[in-house]
């Protein structure tokens, strides 16, 4: 049996409604983090504390949006009596570890732009 078809056969509209939840929250907080967090050094080199400061807030709120993923997976994994797949729980772990790298990451930006505001300050 595959996930995609649950214990009772095709997937109903609520579970449909909970995947294309975690799809929206996926493409809309995984993608712009990315790009944030792979921006962030070019603008720290160049001393561009603006735009350090937006990539900073863009990484926080997509961190706490992603949360949306987590939550959703969880729901549907519950919804299709998955939750105690090792595929899942693999899955779910990975997850809190990119949460904790992520929050390291967003420590890590704000540092630079303490360091950027003291070097201005010069």
């Amino acid at each position: 049996m595959s996930v995609a078809t649950g214990a009772a056969g095709a997937m109903t509209f609520p579970q449909h409604l909970v995947l294309w939840a975690h799809v929206v929250f996926v493409i809309f907080t995984i993608g712009p983090l990315t790009l944030a967090i792979m921006s962030t050094p070019r603008y720290v080199r160049q001393h561009n504390l603006t735009v350090v400061r937006y990539l900073s807030r863009i990484t926080f709120v997509c961190t706490l949006a992603s949360l949306g993923v987590l939550i959703a997976g969880a729901a549907l994994a519950e919804m299709l009596k998955v939750s105690g797949k090792p595929w899942l729980i693999v899955s779910l772990t990975l997850f809190l570890v990119a949460i904790v790298l992520l929050a390291l990451i967003v420590r890590d930006q704000r540092r630079a732009i303490r360091a950027l505001e003291e070097a201005a300050e010069l």
